[in-house]
């Protein structure tokens, strides 16, 4: 219990304020989007800076992304930095908020918001709660300043789903909604909900009249105080509260506003003693507690009474519940005028204001009071005899459009009774927007024949359903969003009517019984016009199907009028093969159509058959094969007798020599496929392939009758010609071009010019230099002739074979002839051993030569000889030389064998004494060439010392000869 101030209620009477703690402390903040790594060290270390933290209360919701806290400080000072400094700042990498904590016993509800932008700023939060509470429950309206959004928070979902999905017009603006996620926030009590739902402007200079004791309180604390004072003037018990801190210039009349949702008020009072204060008399006492716990806002308006015409008079705004009782009201104040002291000192008026339902009372200030408090009597007594009803009736979508004309005129009709208003407004009904019609009356009967009248109306609406399919919902759809562009148009010829589809039924709504049933056949004739496409598939034998009946199916889609069109279509994007049939028409025709082929297809899938058979690619035939497929598989389709799979040329002729491929025939009647499949059958088998063995030059003969296309095919020749593993292999479409493809290349092979080399093995190189004349002239005897020519070994000089050129045929009869010779076993051959003089040496190779140049240029013989240096090396060692002589002839050998061994057989020597002198005198001739050249002439050397001197000739009489030639250069 606090004691209040010595200002207190009531004329200083003491009063105690009994504050009950509901649930959250004073000092407590709750934090929230905290993250699942932060414990309760790190939030008290954080958050101890703004004041003593009491008790801390992690939670950690495991279906939560985040975590929340409660924080209890010693004071709420604390509380409100801790609030001020870090709501909405980042903690520990997210960024929390920071609000008092909700009262602990207060239940949380859960709660949809709807953004709402693009408002204009002529609009308040009351505009915006009037117009969306039509859709729901509105529990609050936050606008942000100026700017030109706010958010609207209603109590059920459905409410923010009709107010998101409806377009608005408020401020002369269209406004843009967006339904955000629900949250939860504390429930509010059922008088803080009222007071925001009918929040008006702000008060003048900013003072909010809340209820407090005369305490000298903070204004911003919004706690009141439940006291109810008793008093009692003229025996009616009145419940008393006093206000402080009202709004300079504020009437009685802005205080009755700012306090009447609380209940009913008996007596407002400004006693001026008391300043800025005034009394509030409410008639009871639940209204009195409503007043000290809730919330009220004064709304100061300054009448001006320069043009009052009497000095000291009020003006009072006073709202009836209806223009109805507005109008009583009026009737009943013209009547009575001037009955008592009273009335004649206040008058009423229409209000200048656009609301008809408006009162001004115009007294004396004394009595203004007095006045309003009986006005609301009259209202009150009006109020409980008036009959009220309220009729909500169904817009029936385009067809309201035809029936409002009828509320209109039924209105017009009822208000001209006496005491009877009418009143129409559109209003969310029901979770549905309806015309809403409120009857109001004095008479009973009079109002129940007003709302029979008006049901009788709605009553005329006759409502039948068409069953469709999803394919002809979407044409009525379309119909009916696009009638305009379409070239037929689904037209009701402007009967009243209204159509609506939901899901596959369409709904009519019509004035009569006559025009419902008439748009339901014109619903039906449109959905059997729409031109559609209808694709029928088959199981199996799809293909043959549309190759060889499509023709016949055009020819039936022709006697429909208008036509239906018939085509092939293939049921897979990735086949180009025709499988099914597309039907194109009108849906009547277009259903009959599809009917009819699916009766004559599955009789005729009956008798159809399928085969199969394995045929090879044939290589380099396989272009060859494959057209003579092509050309079956045309025959028998443009025939339409039967259908004919091959696979496609690249995998054909792609294929091994030896591979295989299958190809799948398909027919209506099974003789047609059997036909088809023998034909196919025989060109495989009348594919031919023929061997011929060749050896590697003939082999390059045919190569270079390919490339020089010698031996290619002649036109209408499908063969193939292929060389590998020394075999020329042959393939033809028949035999008989098998058979003469290889004469002809045979034919080409011998009369292609070749080159072959014949080589004698041991006595080759004797037998090509002696027995060339006579291959000439062998081969000469050949036309063409063929040429002939020696050739040598890499490693021997003379040549050991020769070469034949000329047309195959002749060189291999040329080779034969040659062969047939034997000429190696003629060939004498022998090995003579000559002893060299080494004195003599180079002599006598020289002789050696001259003799084997004799012989082979007269080509008889062949003489072998070693080198010069190994002869000289030889002779000077002491060792026989060893010659080789070949011959064709026993004779030829001999002689040349002969005269071989006959140089150097007849060497001699001659020694003379030479004194000293001429001992020098030769030895400067040797030196100076003079003497050895002369020797050389006479086949002689010379040898000298210092006495004699020894001369060596290849015979005695070239020695002599020396002797005395070196005697006379001596002298």
């Amino acid at each position: 219990d606090v004691p209040l101030a010595s200002q207190g209620v009531c004329h200083g009477s003491k009063l105690y304020l009994h504050i009950p703690l509901l649930g959250g402390q004073p000092g407590t903040v709750r934090v929230t989007n905290i993250v699942k790594s932060v414990d309760e060290d790190d939030i008290r270390g954080f958050f101890e800076r703004f004041g003593r933290i009491v008790h801390m209360n992690l939670i950690k919701p495991s279906t939560e992304t985040h975590n929340h806290c409660f924080i209890k400080y010693q004071s709420e000072e604390a509380a409100q930095k801790a609030i001020s400094d870090m709501n909405n700042k980042v903690f520990y990498m997210a960024r929390i908020r920071c609000t008092m904590a909700a009262p602990a016993g207060t239940a949380r509800i859960e709660v949809f918001p709807v953004w709402v932008g693009n408002i204009s700023p002529s609009v308040t939060e009351k505009t915006l709660s009037d117009h969306f509470g039509r859709y729901g429950e509105v529990i609050s309206v936050k606008k942000n300043g100026y700017k030109p959004f706010a958010f609207v928070t209603f109590r059920h979902e459905n409410g923010a789903t009709r107010a998101s999905g409806t377009s608005h017009h408020l401020g002369g603006r269209l406004l843009k909604t967006d339904k955000k996620p629900s949250r939860h926030i504390a429930e509010p009590s059922k008088e803080s909900s009222a007071a925001s739902r009918s929040t008006e402007e702000p008060a003048i200079s900013g003072v909010t009249a809340v209820l407090y004791a005369a305490a000298g309180l903070d204004p911003r604390n919004r706690q009141a105080i439940p006291a109810a004072l008793e008093r009692r003037s003229d025996g009616i018990t009145v419940h008393h509260v006093h206000i402080n801190y009202l709004p300079s210039g504020a009437s009685e009349s802005d205080v009755f506003d700012g306090f009447k949702k609380f209940g009913e008020i008996f007596l407002v009072k400004i006693p001026s003693r008391y300043g800025n204060g005034a009394d509030v008399y409410f008639r009871e006492q639940a209204d009195q507690t409503k007043a000290l716990y809730g919330r009220a806002r004064v709304k100061y308006t300054h009448v001006s009474t320069s043009n009052e015409g009497i000095r000291g008079m009020g003006k009072e705004s006073f709202k009836c519940s209806s223009s109805m009782i507005r109008d009583t009201i009026l009737q009943h104040h013209q009547t009575h005028v001037g009955d008592d002291e009273f009335t004649h000192k206040w008058q009423v008026k229409l209000c200048p204001a656009s609301d008809s339902s408006e009162l001004h009372v115009y007294a004396e200030r004394n009595y203004l009071t007095t006045a309003l408090l009986e006005l609301r009597r009259l209202h009150q007594r009006l109020t409980r005899q008036t009959e009220s009803d309220v009729l909500a009736v169904s817009k029936h979508g385009e067809l309201f459009k035809h029936l409002f004309p009828k509320y209109e005129q039924a209105k017009q009709e009822l208000e001209r009774h006496e005491g009877m208003h009418v009143n129409m407004s559109d209003e969310v009904y029901g979770g549905e927007l309806k015309l809403v019609i409120k009857v109001q009356s004095f008479d009973a009967a009079l109002q129940k024949r007003a709302c029979k009248q008006i049901r009788d109306i709605g009553d005329l609406v006759t409502t039948t359903t068409l069953e469709l399919k999803s394919s002809e919902i979407r044409d009525i759809k379309s119909a009916l969003e696009h009638s305009a562009s379409r070239t037929k148009r689904l037209n009701f010829y402007d009967m009243q009517v209204c159509v609506t589809v939901d899901g596959t039924s369409v709904n009519f709504k019509a004035t009569t019984a006559q025009h419902a049933e008439r748009a339901k056949q014109i619903t039906k004739d449109f959905v059997q016009s729409v031109r559609v496409q209808m694709t029928t598939a088959f199981p199996s034998y799809g293909n043959v199907l549309v190759q060889l009946k499509l023709h016949e199916f055009v020819q039936a889609g022709q006697k429909y009028v208008p036509v239906v069109e018939v085509t092939g279509s293939s049921s897979s994007s990735a086949s180009s093969v025709a499988d099914c049939l597309t039907v194109t028409g009108q849906r009547r025709w277009v259903h009959a159509m599809s009917k009819e082929i699916k009766t004559s297809s599955e009789s005729l899938i009956r008798s159809a058959v399928t085969l199969q058979v394995t045929v090879q690619c044939h290589g380099g035939l396989a272009q060859h094969v494959y057209r003579r497929y092509c050309k079956v598989k045309a025959s028998f389709e443009s025939a339409k007798k039967a259908c004919i799979t091959l696979p496609s040329k690249e995998t054909f002729c792609a294929g091994p020599a030896m591979g295989s491929v299958v190809i799948k025939v398909e027919a209506l009647k099974s003789r047609y496929g059997q036909r088809a499949m023998s034909q196919v059958q025989e060109i495989d088998r009348n594919v031919r392939t023929e061997t011929m063995t060749i050896d590697s030059d003939e082999g390059r003969s045919i190569a270079t009758g390919l490339e020089t296309r010698e031996l290619v095919p002649l036109d209408g020749n499908t063969v193939h010609l292929a060389v590998r593993d020394g075999k020329a292999v042959v393939m033809a479409l028949t035999k008989q071009e098998a058979d003469s493809y290889i004469q002809r290349i045979k034919t080409y092979i011998q009369l292609a010019t070749t080159e072959q080399t014949l080589t004698f093995s041991g006595n080759g190189d004797v037998i090509v230099l002696t027995q060339m004349s006579a291959f000439t002239a062998l081969a000469n005897k050949f036309t063409p002739a063929v040429r002939v020519g020696a050739t040598r070994r890499h490693d021997v000089s003379a040549p050991h074979s020769i070469t034949l050129s000329g047309q195959r045929r002749w060189v291999r009869s040329a080779i034969q002839e040659i062969q047939a010779l034997e000429l190696t076993k003629e060939v004498c051959t022998s090995m003579v051993g000559v002893r060299v003089h080494a004195k003599l040496a180079k002599i006598i190779y020289q002789e050696h030569v001259m003799v084997k140049a004799k012989f082979e240029t007269a080509k008889t013989a062949l003489i072998s000889l070693p080198d010069e240096t190994a002869f000289i090396a030889a002779a000077r060692s002491s060792t026989p030389v060893t010659v080789t002589v070949k011959a064709m002839d026993t004779a030829t050998e001999l002689s040349a064998r002969t005269q071989i061994q006959s140089i150097g057989s007849q060497v001699s020597s001659v020694s003379f004494a030479v004194p000293a002198d001429e001992a020098r005198c030769i030895a400067s001739g040797l030196h100076g060439g003079k003497l050895a050249s002369l020797g050389g002439s006479l086949s002689a050397v010379v040898e000298v010392d210092d006495t004699v001197a020894v001369v060596t000739g290849m015979t005695n009489a070239s020695a002599e000869l020396y002797v005395g030639k070196i005697k006379v250069t001596c002298h």
